[in-house]
């Protein structure tokens, strides 16, 4: 009866150290998280505008990439919207007959879908600095409707926006189709790659495992 409460004592015992390494293994993951010195009240980005904190050097290599590939996101989406406006200004003041209201409609666009990107990055950028899953998670929402966005803004020719199937849309208008026929290139080119790189972020975000890079460190 003493060997067989001692043989459970051993099993009991190793089970528990097994617990506690796995358990410290998550704590050195979340230590390490915390040790990574943001400010975030330093606000300087994105240029100019000055809204929030990104500084790439003071994340780890674990995260880093990640997080530069999602700021990508938002600049290619800005400058997407950037070129589309300056097409539509062209557009219509060089073809008869198409819509002054396009050029309010493509500044609209250049708002909103620009500030929905950036939105989406900070949520990516912030979860993945701070160990946040449900930021993480939002994250993974927002860059998988932002990228949906840009394969429709790079084939469905709606209004202002100059998506493949504008080749074959634009029969109404007269004059400047050789230029007409650059913008759309350039701007389905734009935000397919855009949407692309979108899917990438979303796959990097689904099997990031915080707990995993620790335990290989």
């Amino acid at each position: 009866a003493t060997g067989g409460a001692a043989a459970a004592a051993n099993v009991v015992g190793r089970a528990t150290m097994q617990s506690m390494e796995m358990g410290a293994a998550r704590a050195m993951s979340s230590v390490d998280n915390e040790s990574i010195q943001i400010d975030w009240n330093d606000f300087n980005y994105p240029p100019f505008l000055h809204v929030v904190h990104y500084e790439p050097s003071e994340l780890p290599s674990s995260i880093n990439g990640m997080v530069r590939f999602q700021n990508a996101f938002f600049k290619a989406m800005f400058v997407g919207c950037a070129v589309n406006l300056c097409n539509t200004v062209v557009i219509v003041f060089a073809l008869s007959g198409v819509p002054g209201k396009w050029l309010l409609y493509s500044l609209l666009n250049a708002i909103i879908f620009s500030s929905a990107a950036f939105v989406t990055f900070f949520t990516g950028y912030k979860g993945l600095a701070t160990n946040d899953s449900s930021s993480v998670w939002r994250f993974k929402l927002m860059q998988g409707a932002g990228t949906l966005l840009c394969v429709l803004l790079g084939l469905v020719p709606w209004g202002c926006t100059n998506g493949l199937g504008k080749l074959g849309a634009r029969g109404e208008y007269s004059g400047g189709k050789g230029y007409w026929d650059f913008a759309i290139v350039c701007e389905s080119i734009l935000f397919l790659v855009n949407a692309a790189v979108g899917a990438y972020n979303v796959y990097r975000a689904q099997t990031y495992d915080p707990y995993a890079v620790a335990g290989s460190g």
